[in-house]
């Protein structure tokens, strides 16, 4: 007697046949054209490196797109998502990589880091940029973006995780958000130090197209309505701003005046209400 079980109209043998036949045609082609799509900071050579493939050498059956994306993403950590696809009849092998871009630096007692927006340390984030920027005699790519102070040290993992990290990180999405349809120069500022340590009392440099010093607390649970007064302040400054919110001076007294403001001064902003927001002007830049 002989047992044949079929599924979906094909029998375990056919199968069986079908899997080998695979094989085999993968074996009569090479490796003809590796192409590589979406990287900036990292050659092609570079990202090749880590796999051992020839053109023109390695069998097309020794291209295994699972081996490859897990090679590539433990080689780049800097590398968000990495998609490997193959052509057997063709000879192709096709690696399309995204890369995580820099959001923030990060201060902590090991130096400066540079991360993405799920904090993890990218290695290479300005690469490209970066000897342009030096033979142009221009600020370090990284200057523009907001510092984070951390007591945190970096995981083993090549993450900074800690509960203030992505506190500041929240807040900088809630800033994106508050600002939504907004050119980068209809800002009136953009975001400078951040010290999140304390959720209750938030510290954010704000730093606007003049020069202007300014410094805000928010604090975790009003973060958006915050956000949302700082901006009306400071276009009430500017005399474009809505008068929708009560700013204090600190005496008392409603502040509808232009503090002075520039090098010798620092606006203070505590924006940690939701309704009232109070304003004072620190000579010298010193906190207080």
């Amino acid at each position: 007697m002989v047992l044949v079980i079929a599924v979906a109209g094909i029998t375990i043998s056919e199968a069986v046949q079908y899997r080998q036949a695979r094989v085999w045609a993968a074996e009569l082609f090479l490796l003809e054209e590796i192409r590589v799509t979406g990287a900036e900071r990292f050659s092609t050579e570079e990202i090749l490196g880590v796999l051992g493939l020839a053109r023109g050498e390695t069998d097309m059956a020794d291209v295994v797109p699972m081996r490859i994306h897990d090679a590539i993403s433990a080689g780049f950590p800097d590398l968000r998502d990495v998609i490997v696809t193959r052509d057997v009849p063709a000879g192709t092998l096709t690696i399309d990589v995204t890369e995580r871009q820099p959001v923030a630096r990060v201060l902590n007692t090991e130096g400066v880091h540079v991360i993405d927006r799920d904090g993890v340390i990218l290695a290479r984030p300005f690469a490209a940029q970066a000897e342009q920027a030096e033979e142009a005699d221009q600020p370090a790519p990284g200057d523009h973006l907001p510092a984070i102070a951390t007591d945190t040290p970096a995981t083993a993992a090549g993450m900074l995780d800690g509960p203030e990290v992505f506190r500041a990180l929240r807040l900088m999405r809630a800033y994106e958000h508050v600002t939504a349809g907004r050119q980068s120069a209809d800002r009136p500022f953009r975001l400078g130090a951040i010290d999140a340590r304390d959720a209750s009392h938030i510290e954010v440099g704000l730093v606007d197209a003049v020069g202007t010093s300014r410094a805000a607390v928010l604090a975790e649970p009003t973060i958006v309505a915050g956000l949302y007064n700082v901006l009306l302040v400071a276009e009430r400054r500017r005399g474009d701003g809505p008068q929708g919110i009560r700013v204090v001076s600190p005496d008392g007294d409603e502040d509808d005046t232009t503090p002075s403001s520039g090098g010798d001064h620092t606006e203070f902003i505590d924006a940690r209400f939701e309704s009232t927001v109070y304003v004072k002007s620190i000579p010298g830049g010193q906190d207080g």
